[in-house]
Formats: C-alpha cells, structure tokens, sequence
C-alpha cells in the first residue's frame, strides 16, 4: 500500500507558499537594486558638481587677483620726474612701468574674458596717445595733483575696464562712484 504524503498543516490563516513572487515582493527587490545603483552614482554626481563649483571659484578668485594687481599698476602708470625745473613734470609712464602693465595685461589676456580684453587694451590705447600729458593740464605742484590730474583724464576708459571686471566676476550693486 502506498503511503500518501500531506502537507502539514499551515495554520488557521495561513496560504499555501506561492511558487512566483508576488507583486510586492518584485517592487521591493526593483527598489533595493535602485538603492544599490543610485547610492554611488549620486554620490559622483555631488562630488563632480562640488568639484566644478571650487574649480570655478578659484578660477574667479584667480581673475580677481590679477584684475587688481592690474588696476594698481594703470594707476601707477604716470609718474613725476623731479628734476625737471620748476616744478615737476608728468610723464605717462616710464619703461619699468609699462613694462608692468605689459606683463600684467598678458596675463589678462590668458584668464580674462573677450570683454575684459578689449577694455584693457583700450585704455592701453589711451593713455599711449601722445597729447595724453598735454590734456592732463599743468604744471603741477607735486605728484599728488598730477596723479589726480590723470585719474580725471582717464575716468571713462578706466571705468570701462572696472565694468567689464566687475561683469566677469559678476559682481553687481558697486556705486559708480568707487570707480
């Protein structure tokens, strides 16, 4: 006689095991794989993006530097010779000075932008003009008024060279007047 096996019994409520899985149990396993492929891809993703937002930063803070180290030079581009009598007499710039300028506006030319560019090298234009000196007035007493003498005679071009600085590194709101 042959024995007939039973299921033991599973219990007051209990279904018999299913032999495919069941709806719930493939949505978990599809968000368990999600978890396992989005955890490393997101976590690059955040590191490039952070490394591109500190590499940006230290490229404006690299243009930054360079702008003001070349807007000290432009300002110390006249100088004052004293030994010429009376008084002194200006002079747009020495061989020293404009060999500065020269450097620095080569560097400009390497991280500035187009617009940078073409204001720096118009106020490199400007103030090479020969009658730049005649304009600027004189004689003058000391080199203090002569100095303010060709702030005034190079505001426009020298505020067009901060405007397009200040765009580049997107600063906005700065009054006009700290130009």
């Amino acid at each position: 006689m042959a024995s007939q096996r039973s299921w033991p019994s599973l219990g007051p409520g209990m279904k018999k095991p299913a032999r495919f899985p069941t709806p719930d149990l493939i949505m978990a396993g599809l968000v368990a794989l999600l978890v396992v492929i989005l955890t490393p891809v997101s976590t690059l993703l955040v590191g490039l993006l952070t490394l591109r937002h500190q590499r940006s930063r230290e490229l404006r803070e690299t243009r930054r530097a360079a702008y003001v180290e070349w807007l000290i030079a432009a300002r110390r581009l006249p100088y004052w010779d004293e030994e010429q009598p009376p008084a002194g007499v200006v002079k747009v710039a020495n061989q020293a000075r404009k060999r500065e300028l020269n450097d620095l506006t080569a560097e400009l030319h390497i991280l500035a932008s187009p617009a940078v560019i073409q204001a720096v090298n118009h106020y490199i234009d400007f103030v090479a003009r020969e009658d730049l000196a005649s304009q600027m007035g004189g004689p003058f007493k000391n080199a203090d008024e002569m100095t303010d003498a060709f702030g005034f005679a190079t505001s426009e071009v020298r505020r067009r060279v901060v405007d397009a600085m200040r765009a580049d590194l997107g600063v906005t709101g700065v009054p006009p007047e700290f130009v």
